[in-house]
């Protein structure tokens, strides 16, 4: 261990050393923001959004508190409490497809967060990302917001626990994995840890892809790579100018197609699987043809916000742990209509409601 701690630190001091002969022959600039500014820039809107969204998604269960067929578990649980038959007819919908969800003791639910990278001096962002679910999941529970409560496990530093009741009033724990997939916050340092990228990078793979098999719910959030697919590595190949090469990501589709395979050798699929990345809705066709019995979760807005993705996964969470019906489902997700002066196409879940259940 020691070893390793002193190889480590010399190869930060090496990286360092990197980074500032580089800060020096690429002086920034005048006016331009530092790595530090930009990444105390990226947590504060990451924290303002995060507290935005709780406080819409704890005003929106307020006002949906007496609605008959917005939760699974919500007022009114019978046809003869109904209001009418069509309302009745969507609880029992609802009510059938989280009791299928909800089927086993614990369900499994994973965010991996693809590798954040734009630039060669970009902040790489998903460990920040990734970082304000930690805080959410692990804030005491105080409002209508279900993404709280939560403990981490003692010898797993990406998972977290949490009991839920389910449709069926059965307990259930949920175990809820958020997983990063970058070493550091930059790209420079985790280029020159090549081999503790490796291994990150290795590790958020392998959660996603054998997530295909033995989740419940599977979601990705990060970069589409222009088509390319998701992504849990730094940038293959790049410009002169450093920026990331797109061009060869949109012909070759190296994520999208290590994807293809993955499914393809795949017993089953999650119940609910999403893409919350640049136009991921490109995919649609592919998924619903590799992915036939899941859920899905896709972004249309080219080039989407982060953070407006941050949001969207977060009240997707949410609304699973409160097992919101469909239109509940896709209302939570869409509570802004514009994030920094762009606008944002609606999100939804597809398909999940119309599932058989499980054998």
């Amino acid at each position: 261990m020691k070893t390793r701690f002193s190889v480590f630190a010399l190869l930060l001091f090496v990286a360092v050393g990197h980074a500032q002969a580089r800060a020096v022959s690429k002086v920034p600039a005048q006016g331009k923001k530092s790595a530090a500014e930009i990444e105390t820039e990226i947590v504060e809107r990451n924290l303002n959004l995060i507290r935005a969204t709780t406080d819409a998604l704890d005003n929106f269960r307020y006002e949906q508190r007496s609605c008959y067929d917005c939760y699974a578990g919500s007022a009114g649980g019978t046809a003869l409490t109904m209001p009418d038959a069509t309302m009745a007819a969507e609880k029992k919908r609802c009510v059938t497809t989280w009791s299928d969800f909800y089927s086993k003791p614990e369900i499994d639910i994973r965010y991996v967060f693809g590798y954040g990278d734009d630039s060669d001096d970009s902040v790489v962002d998903d460990t920040l990302n990734r970082q304000e679910f930690v805080d959410r999941v692990l804030s005491a529970c105080d409002s209508n917001v279900r993404v709280c409560g939560f403990t981490r496990s003692g010898d797993d530093a990406d998972l977290f626990e949490k009991t839920v009741v389910g449709p069926t009033g059965e307990k259930h724990k949920i175990k809820l994995r958020l997983t990063a997939s970058s070493e550091s916050t930059s790209d420079i340092i985790n280029q020159a840890f090549s081999q503790e990228q490796k291994e990150k990078s290795d590790n958020a793979k392998k959660v996603f892809f054998s997530g295909i098999n033995e989740a419940d719910m599977l979601m990705y959030v990060g970069h589409a790579r222009e088509g390319g697919g998701p992504d849990f590595s730094p940038a293959i190949r790049r410009k002169v100018d450093g920026k990331i090469d797109y061009e060869h990501y949109s012909k070759h589709k190296p994520g999208l197609e290590d994807l293809t395979t993955a499914f393809t050798l795949s017993r089953k699929t999650p119940k609910i699987l999403g893409f919350l990345a640049c136009n991921s809705e490109r995919w649609s066709d592919r998924l619903v043809r590799l992915a036939p019995k899941s859920g899905l979760i896709l972004s249309s807005t080219d080039k989407i916000a982060t953070e407006a993705a941050l949001a969207h996964a977060y009240a997707a969470l949410d609304s699973v742990l409160w097992q919101r019906c469909e239109q509940s489902f896709n209302g939570s997700m869409n509570q802004f209509k514009t994030y920094a002066g762009q606008k944002l196409e609606p999100v939804k879940l597809r398909r999940f409601f119309d599932r058989k259940p499980s054998p």
